[in-house]
């Protein structure tokens, strides 16, 4: 099961996540935990509570992650589950240590009541995961527990926080995922520093893993990573500060300390410095800057374009997000494009799931055409009406390149004539769905990008 590619972005007042924090209650003892001693101070958030969160966010939230602690502890998950459903959340998931679902049924009852998504810890290996958690044999169940919570179809990820001894596991975590279809989410821990791992030696090994995923459209991402360790697979950090993150709730008296990330001298003069998510205090105390690198703006910018799609085609794995998915204001994409020239982009390509569908698309490539780029657009030419007068207005654009999609060839024919008609300057390219552009990931752009419709892959 895939999920799909930006769950957690908005561009509008409305909160398309929250994260709500049930409670402390866990049955791990996790070395790179961060939690303190709230287990013992704090325990479980009480039903009640919690009800009242999740209705006062439900007018505005797509979707809850359900957190903890170990949020599989409560005997009344279920029934949470439940009353998220009905009160509209479209999507409900559970941060997890997984164990509980490797007992037979667990992940079916769940399913029946709503969940659609987990995120289940697994910190390595057999050997290296019970390490971490320091109980003999939480692997094979944390194994087990996110296999029957994919089989039951729930959305599934792998959850790894990179410790010194993770940094090794990478490739085998990667397999792991790979063979079972799961996504991956990589977390820098915020641990003293003897479990802390050194960014130089983790780089490499996590940009392959990225790359890997990518390559077999599994969803990925990274969290407290800074983008310049990243390199170009930098479009998998889920925390940029330009990425409108889930909303953390906390019920009263669960409030966590806030973390706190720095930026250093060498982040001056980086042209990613606005979106970087930094370096966690613990880190650079325990480490310092000197891993740190700016990032100079290409001269080729790729810049994702967010607005809805209702194509409805069938091998998209988004298909039933698209639709309400808000389009991004024009004023913002208008930003990203002035700040990528000021920056030294000459070659400028909007990207997306479907960038024809924003209304303003046309006015934004005049734009940058007239500031004396290089124009390109990729992406589905089907939402393109084939009388729009606007069209005329793309006289700068110099390459359209769009996927063969299967449904109603005939209008992408319409459109394609009506586009040649009025850019006869314009290079015109079309390719099979399939997957990201691998180019697409070294965006500079606010968002992950998952590209020109992506074609679900099939069952591993």
């Amino acid at each position: 099961m895939r999920l799909p590619g930006c769950g957690n972005l908005r561009y509008s007042r409305t909160v398309r996540w929250i994260d709500l924090r049930t409670g402390y209650r866990c049955n791990q003892q996790c070395r790179a935990c961060d939690q303190g001693n709230r287990r013992e101070t704090h325990g479980d958030a009480p039903f009640d509570v919690l009800e009242q969160a999740l209705a006062a966010h439900a007018p505005s939230a797509a979707g809850v992650w359900l957190a903890g602690g170990e949020v599989s502890l409560r005997p009344d998950l279920p029934r949470l589950v439940e009353r998220a459903r009905t009160l509209g959340y479209r999507r409900i998931g559970v941060q997890t240590n997984g164990r509980v679902f490797a007992a037979s049924g667990a992940a079916q009852t769940l399913r029946r009541a709503g969940l659609t998504d987990a995120d289940v810890g697994l910190q390595g290996t057999a050997a290296v995961h019970d390490w971490s958690v320091q109980e003999k044999g939480a692997f094979v169940q944390a194994w087990a527990g996110a296999r029957r919570l994919s089989e039951a179809g729930v959305r599934t990820r792998l959850s790894t926080v990179l410790t010194r001894a993770a940094v090794g596991e990478i490739p085998a975590i990667t397999a792991l995922a790979a063979r079972a279809g799961l996504g991956q989410r990589w977390i820098l821990a915020r641990a003293s520093p003897p479990l802390l791992p050194r960014l130089d030696l983790l780089r490499a090994p996590l940009v392959a893993a990225i790359e890997r995923a990518w390559s077999e459209r599994r969803e990925v991402e990274t969290i407290g990573v800074p983008l310049c360790i990243l390199g170009a697979a930098r479009a998998a950090a889920g925390d940029r500060l330009d990425l409108h993150r889930p909303t953390r709730v906390f019920p009263p008296g669960f409030e966590e300390e806030p973390s706190r990330s720095g930026y250093g001298a060498p982040c001056q003069g980086c042209s990613l410095r606005s979106a970087c998510p930094g370096l966690s205090e613990t880190y650079a105390a325990a480490w310092g800057w000197d891993e740190i690198g700016p990032v100079p703006v290409p001269s080729r910018v790729f810049l994702p374009v967010i607005a809805a799609c209702d194509l409805g085609c069938a091998q998209c794995d988004a298909r039933d997000a698209w639709p309400a998915w808000p389009t991004e204001p024009v004023r913002a994409l208008r930003q990203r494009l002035l700040r990528a020239v000021g920056g030294g982009a000459r070659e400028i390509v909007f990207a997306g799931a479907s960038p024809w569908s924003h209304p303003s698309l046309p006015w934004v490539v005049r734009d940058a055409a007239r500031l004396g780029c290089i124009v390109e657009v990729w992406g589905p030419i089907e939402p393109l009406e084939p009388t729009d007068p606007t069209l005329e207005r793309l006289a700068g654009l110099r390459v359209v390149r769009f996927p063969l999609l299967d449904r109603d060839p005939s209008r992408r024919e319409l459109v394609l004539a009506r586009l040649r008609a009025a850019l006869p300057a314009c290079r015109f390219e079309a390719y099979e769905p399939g997957g990201t552009p691998p180019t697409l990931h070294g965006a500079e752009g606010p968002a992950r990008i998952w590209g020109t419709c992506r074609r679900a892959a099939p069952a591993p």
